[in-house]
């Protein structure tokens, strides 16, 4: 996949992003009803303005100017119709 976001604080300091993210996403099964999802994403995000702002980390949300990856692994699990268990590696 890619996505492409443009955003603008047209208040204050007046900070741009341009942020491009491309990556991919997968689902493993088994006939044991085991799920596995993961996903790896690269992010180039192009920050004007004051990266330690609270604006900032709202743009950017959460992550930081300049070149990054994220990967996050999830394994859910549901052992009866209410009981369900989730769980999610990120980095």
């Amino acid at each position: 996949f890619y996505e492409w976001k443009d955003k603008k604080n047209v208040q204050g300091d007046l900070e741009t992003l341009q942020q491009h993210r491309i990556g991919t996403a997968f689902n493993w099964s088994t006939s044991q009803k085991f799920t596995f999802n993961g996903e790896f994403s690269f992010y180039n995000n192009k920050f004007s303005g004051n990266p330690l702002s609270a604006v900032a980390y709202q743009m950017l949300e959460g992550l930081q100017p300049g070149k990054k990856y994220h990967m996050a692994l999830t394994f859910p699990k549901k052992f009866n119709q209410v009981f369900r268990c989730k769980h999610k590696l990120s980095r």
